[in-house]
């Protein structure tokens, strides 16, 4: 996390909380400055894990490089065909992550689920997380999650929630910070 950005909560209520722009625009947003970051030789985002409490540990990191126009999309209903699976699952079919990239040649997934606000991960937790294992599960495809937050989310529920499945956690105020 940077030193002079330590919560970044404050920007997605502006100008007002009751007059904020909505969830999709951070989603294209943040699509739009990974690309940016993948294409400017950035080489990587902290990824971090939350203990019950919130607190934050660093474990890895998400390389950006790989990231294009060609293979990754903002809020994408999924479709056996994206991963070029005959018998998809049935309840993936409503899935629409809010950045999907797909590498068909390296048969890599990468899943980033954003929220913002108050807007909590609960609702697709375990279904995103059944999605990653399914996805993982076919011959020669890997599937990496990720939820993009920002430090001071409101739905203190939520880190013990990502506690529990081992979420990677990728941070608003540090994708701002490389953003500079």
């Amino acid at each position: 996390m940077t030193e002079d950005m330590q919560n970044a909560t404050y920007l997605f209520e502006q100008p007002s909380r009751i007059f904020k722009n909505s969830e999709s625009r951070w989603t294209a947003m943040a699509q739009m400055c990974l690309l940016y970051l993948s294409r400017n030789n950035s080489e990587q985002l902290p990824v971090y894990k939350s203990d019950t409490d919130g607190y934050l540990s660093k474990e890895g990191s998400l390389l950006l490089s790989g990231l294009e126009f060609t293979n990754t999309v903002c809020e994408q209903k999924l479709k056996g065909e994206i991963f070029e699976i005959d018998s998809f699952e049935n309840k993936f079919n409503h899935i629409c992550p809010d950045i999907l990239r797909v590498d068909k040649k390296e048969k890599q997934v990468t899943i980033i689920e954003i929220k913002t606000l108050s807007e909590s991960v609960q609702r697709n937790l375990n279904l995103y997380s059944d999605l990653k294992k399914y996805l993982s599960s076919k011959p020669n495809w890997k599937c990496d999650l990720f939820y993009l937050l920002s430090h001071g989310h409101e739905q203190r529920n939520d880190w013990p929630a990502l506690a529990r499945i081992n979420a990677n956690i990728i941070l608003w105020e540090d994708l701002f910070s490389l953003m500079k």
